[in-house]
């Protein structure tokens, strides 16, 4: 099988690329064609689990540290942030679909926003299996101390699953990391 591995930021080297690099050295060995598409990459210490991994890279500008860092730390701010980070993981994952081969049997979107990838994909080959394998749920609401901010941070985790619904309903099966993800994840609306 030819099979897409897409995470959008493999530019600090942690568990994902850790995860990502086994992985991907294991599918290969299975005798499958792997390629790995990503905005950033840094292997770290990880290196030797990567040898032999075609990878993709379409860095995007700013880079994703640059959104996520941005903006000060005030409320008003980390709404801009959030918002600044979706858009852009929009406009990654549409850039990374444009530079992917028409033909993989299977996408793995592996983390993160990278489900975004899933409609843009599907335009060009409709037959591939999407898979969105999940390590941390995304949307999750958080209590905080302050009262303000524990109402505020409550909004996304109702508001952005339904908007993002037009990219994640794409995806035709969710894989979890662990068993705290497992029943949060069904509400996404794939098989887990």
């Amino acid at each position: 099988m030819k099979i897409a591995i897409v995470n959008l930021d493999l530019g600090a080297p942690m568990g994902d690329t850790r995860c990502m690099g086994s992985f991907t050295a294991a599918l290969t060995r299975l005798g499958h064609k792997v390629i790995v598409f990503t905005t950033a990459f840094d292997p770290g210490p990880f290196g030797e689990t990567w040898k032999d991994v075609e990878m993709r890279v379409v860095p995007q500008t700013p880079a994703l540290p640059e959104v996520l860092t941005g903006r000060g730390s005030g409320v008003i701010a980390k709404v801009q942030r959030k918002i600044a980070t979706n858009l852009w993981a929009n406009r990654a994952s549409r850039a990374i679909a444009e530079k992917m081969d028409p033909d993989f049997d299977i996408i793995d979107c592996h983390n993160w926003y990278a489900y975004k990838v899933a409609p843009y994909y599907r335009k060009k080959n409709p037959n591939a299996r999407i898979i969105w394998t999940m390590h941390d749920t995304p949307f999750n609401y958080r209590p905080k101390k302050n009262p303000l901010v524990n109402f505020l941070s409550r909004i996304p985790s109702i508001i952005e699953p339904w908007l993002e619904k037009r990219f994640y309903k794409y995806t035709q099966e969710i894989i979890v990391m662990d068993e705290r993800s497992a029943p949060l994840a069904p509400r996404f609306g794939a098989p887990v």
